[in-house]
């Protein structure tokens, strides 16, 4: 009898997390487990794993990070096989990336991909990028793109689990060591090629494309890997993927061809799938780059800085500290756009303090919030006349762009310092003139790639440097 309460308590516990009653959820799978017999591990092995696996996602889902990880240690002791513990292994990614912490989430994820057969280096290393990067391509030879997604589907439960983790490590990866995509990414299309379609190969994809766009310059490729992996999407209708694929593609690929008020739509879509099936991890950076795109996309802000204060409290609510991190900087920039009077570089205030937080980021190794805080800061110090402190911000944010690989703010970054190095043109002797003029042309070619891919969203900006070079050098009628 007791037994038959657990599983009820267990079936109970699983329909409230599906409704996102995440509370209730945790009180039947608590129940459930006290209903076990002392020696459940042994006697009631399956019931008691589903029920532990269930109330450590429920403690995660609750933002009850100690909790989760008593009950996911217990698991991890008791589980007889490691296809019983990666569930587990998957939560700990999460819980541990929430918290910032992203070079424990990658160690977590490495540990659980060795015993599955698959090795991930520690170091991003320019031979095994080359090494993974050719064998994939020797795969993919005589393949086309859009046909990947009638390979047959993988079967190999082992290589199911070890795509499902490589495709959890994104978020650490990005945020903690972006020099490993290439490497991410050719491992799970490798092994959907050789094992065929899994449901997380469709992530699998939307790496490479990112890979392909940001890293390798090479961005016809990476948009048909982009829209494979949304084409995938809709075979398997996988409701936990319908946040993850669209996040991939609106935030890095799908406004390196297409207009960036096309992304608006498709990343709010990843937030409310996200928030639908308890994957807050994720609803957190769909909805920054959701915002981010109507920050750099230039929709006027009247009509939606207000969105800004309301998603940050959901974060804070749900213990995405992280997402709420960003959401705050990009608060204090706002607010410091909108200040009437002199206008400050400075991210001190209300929402967001630079020194307090760029510490932690760098504590933390949170590339791409330093990278971010760049951007930001030298957006403000061009626009305010700083020159000075905007030339400081671009050496401070060039060692950190490979985090911010892909998104909106690199060629918002070139932008601003191509600009940068024209205002100081004129100021500076004759001698440095030139090689101040050579940096600012460097980054208006960068720009000039971006702008040849998707010209609705970079031209103008092309034009803009173009026009305000031929001011500096005297040439008015061109300018």
């Amino acid at each position: 009898e007791r037994e038959a309460l657990a599983q009820l308590n267990l079936k109970a516990g699983s329909k409230a997390r599906s409704s996102t009653a995440y509370a209730a959820a945790r009180i039947y799978l608590q129940t459930g487990i006290e209903l076990l017999t002392a020696n459940c591990w042994q006697s009631q092995h399956e019931l008691t794993l589903n029920l532990y696996v269930a109330a450590t996602e429920a403690a995660y889902l609750n933002a009850d990070f100690d909790g989760m990880e008593q009950l996911a240690e217990r698991v991890l002791q008791k589980a007889r096989t490691i296809l019983d513990k990666v569930k587990i292994y998957e939560i700990q990614i999460a819980a541990l990336t929430a918290q910032s912490q992203m070079l424990e989430a990658i160690a977590v994820a490495r540990d659980a991909l060795l015993q599955l057969g698959v090795e991930l280096p520690t170091e991003p290393d320019e031979t095994k990028i080359s090494k993974v990067l050719q064998n994939l391509a020797n795969q993919q030879s005589g393949k086309r793109i859009e046909e990947l997604v009638d390979l047959p589907v993988m079967a190999d439960a082992k290589t199911q689990a070890a795509i499902q983790l490589l495709g959890t490590l994104f978020p650490p990866v990005f945020l903690g060591m972006p020099g490993l995509l290439p490497i991410l990414s050719s491992m799970m299309v490798s092994l959907s090629i050789e094992f065929g379609n899994a449901p997380a190969s469709t992530v699998g994809y939307a790496i490479h494309g990112m890979v392909l766009c940001a890293f390798l310059g090479e961005v016809e490729m990476g948009y048909g890997f982009g829209k494979l992996a949304m084409n995938l999407l809709d075979r398997f209708n996988i409701r936990a993927l319908k946040a993850t694929i669209p996040a991939f593609f609106g935030s890095f690929i799908q406004h390196r061809q297409e207009a960036i008020g096309a992304t608006i739509p498709t990343l709010k879509g990843s937030y409310t799938a996200a928030m639908e099936t308890g994957d807050f991890l994720q609803s957190g950076y769909s909805i920054l780059n959701y915002l981010e795109s109507k920050f750099f996309g230039g929709v006027e802000l009247d009509t939606w800085e207000t969105e800004i204060a309301s998603y940050s409290a959901v974060m804070t609510q749900a213990k995405q500290y992280s997402a709420r991190d960003y959401l705050e900087m990009m608060q204090q920039t706002v607010n410091n756009l909108r200040k009437v009077g002199i206008l400050s570089d400075c991210l001190i205030g209300t929402a967001y303090d630079e020194t307090v937080m760029l510490p932690k980021h760098h504590q933390n190794n949170e590339l791409t919030a330093i990278a971010k805080t760049y951007v930001y800061k030298l957006l403000l110090a061009y626009s305010s006349g700083n020159n000075t402190a905007a030339l400081d911000y671009i050496l401070q944010a060039k060692p950190y762009l490979m985090a911010i690989s892909g998104l909106i703010q690199v060629p918002i970054f070139h932008f601003y310092a191509a600009l940068t190095y024209l205002a100081i043109f004129p100021t500076k002797p004759e001698p440095e003139q030139s090689e101040i003029l050579a940096l600012a042309e460097t980054h208006q070619t960068i720009l000039q790639q971006w702008a040849k891919n998707a010209p609705m969203n970079h031209l103008h900006k092309w034009y803009l440097i173009e026009a305000e070079k031929s001011r500096v050098l005297g040439n008015k009628a061109d300018a």
